[in-house]
């Protein structure tokens, strides 16, 4: 043989010259090495924790956790939003469209009126969680 692999041994799973080539499952992509799917979770990990800073990021602001903290509690309208916070409705509005594109609200509208319900119901167990861990700091 001249050193050139020859289609049918590289088809049966030996690379040039002989050596073996491991085999890769069905749908696994050629270009990534075989050993690489630890590396794949630690990057889907990397972009879980980067989805989950943003969305802490978009929950650090004093007014939004008044905001989610009283929707924890049921839907409310831009009005009742606005007199909780002592805010201009402008601001008001810019601090639930921050929370409606991270998806932790939604909102209905009726005629000209806005209502705002909290999308994941599961924020409430965060703070609460959180208040908790305040409370038994030293």
């Amino acid at each position: 043989m001249t050193g050139k692999s020859s289609p049918t041994r590289e088809a049966a799973g030996a690379g040039p010259a002989g050596t073996a080539r491991a085999r890769r499952p069905a749908g696994q992509d050629p270009a990534r090495p075989a050993g690489s799917r630890g590396a794949d979770a630690a990057r889907d990990a990397d972009s879980g924790f980067r989805r989950q800073a943003t969305v802490l990021k978009a929950l650090a602001n004093e007014t939004r956790l008044a905001i989610v903290h009283r929707l924890a509690e049921g839907e409310c309208s831009v009005g009742e939003l606005t007199s909780l916070v002592s805010s201009d409705r402008t601001t008001v509005s810019k601090h639930l469209a921050l929370l409606r594109a991270h998806g932790i609200i939604i909102d209905r509208r009726e005629g000209n009126m806005v209502f705002y319900r909290l999308l994941t119901p599961c924020v409430s167990a965060f703070f609460s969680c959180a208040t908790k861990f305040l409370e038994e700091k030293p």
